[in-house]
């Protein structure tokens, strides 16, 4: 089963347009100049886009090429406009962004250029226990550094301070609705499911009120979204994918590091050398993992992991709100 929920809209109109004397003009046009791409890769794309890694004469790097089937996708916007922040200002390592394209002349839809980053996606490679804790330990060290960055509002990092919401509730909780939305109208739950939600959602407000400053996030770190290399016989991260680069709580961070694997003790071991956790950290990963394992019920309704997964955080909030 593929995970990429557009799969078939991307089979009708973007595949048609990958080839190499396409992608050739379209990369000519972007850097100005007439470039030969001798070679197309599909890569990862997540589950909205398609990735294509491109190949050029040796003398040029490689460029990887992100597409969505919609025009005007805001989304690939902000993630491009993310890139170019996080290579600005972070020691995070993410692609630097070439090119941005909208007008669904040269393909249908919505892409942009970017670097290539070498290496290979940790979620494919095969790691020795010793070799996963090395990994673990240093995207602690990037994330905490990453969250060493603070700000007002809370909102996409291409957000002016003025643009930006200066309440996490009224951020968080409006996506929260949407989701919820969402999942009635896909008919993936009973009423009393839903009935139970409703009832701690009361609490949300308050239990959300972490003041006016922001921690800087990438929002979306798991094991599809880490590239490794070798360097010198060790295992190395070389860089993080898809940054949704967003002001926020950094609990929202760390709960979908630890849903997916990524958090594990030795993570926070190093990660609370920088950065202490508040006392209500636990109740707002329950909150912020209820909602993710909601989306992944409307993503992937076959999957019932994700209905235990929802169903236990109802039932620890349930328990533990005052």
């Amino acid at each position: 089963m593929s995970l990429n929920v557009n799969e078939q809209a991307l089979n009708e109109r973007i595949d048609p347009y990958l080839t190499p004397d396409r992608l050739s003009d379209i990369c000519s046009k972007a850097l100005n100049r007439p470039v030969t791409v001798r070679n197309v890769e599909v890569l990862s794309g997540g589950c909205l886009n398609r990735v294509v890694g491109l190949e050029f004469d040796k003398e040029m790097r490689a460029l990887v090429l992100k597409a969505s089937p919609s025009a005007y996708d805001r989304g690939l916007l902000h993630e491009f406009k993310v890139l170019e922040y996080f290579h600005r200002h972070t020691n995070m390592p993410v692609a630097e962004p070439v090119y941005f394209d909208d007008h669904a002349d040269q393909l249908p839809g919505t892409f942009y250029l970017m670097e290539k980053l070498e290496g290979i996606i940790m979620q494919q490679a095969r790691l020795f226990p010793s070799e996963v804790s090395a990994v673990i330990s240093q995207i602690a060290e990037f994330v905490a550094e990453l969250h060493g960055h603070s700000a007002e509002g809370f909102g996409g990092v291409e957000l002016s301070p003025a643009e930006r919401s200066g309440s996490w509730p009224d951020f968080w909780l409006k996506r929260f609705d949407s989701t919820m939305d969402r999942l009635r109208n896909a008919g993936v739950a009973d009423a009393s499911y839903f009935e139970r939600i409703e009832r701690i959602r009361t609490c949300f407000p308050e239990l959300l009120n972490i003041g006016d400053r922001s921690t800087l996030t990438h929002y979306d770190i798991w094991s599809g979204n880490v590239i490794l290399s070798l360097d010198h016989g060790h295992i190395k991260v070389s860089g993080f994918l898809d940054v949704q680069g967003y002001w926020a709580d950094y609990a929202r961070e760390l709960s979908f590091m630890e849903m997916f694997g990524l958090a594990n003790k030795a993570f926070f071991d190093i990660y609370k050398g920088h950065h202490k956790l508040d006392d209500q950290f636990q109740l707002r990963k329950h909150m912020y993992n209820l909602k993710m394992n909601l989306i992944h019920m409307e993503m992937y309704p076959g999957e019932y992991h994700y209905h235990q997964g929802a169903l236990a955080c109802i039932q620890f909030l349930e328990e533990s709100i005052p």
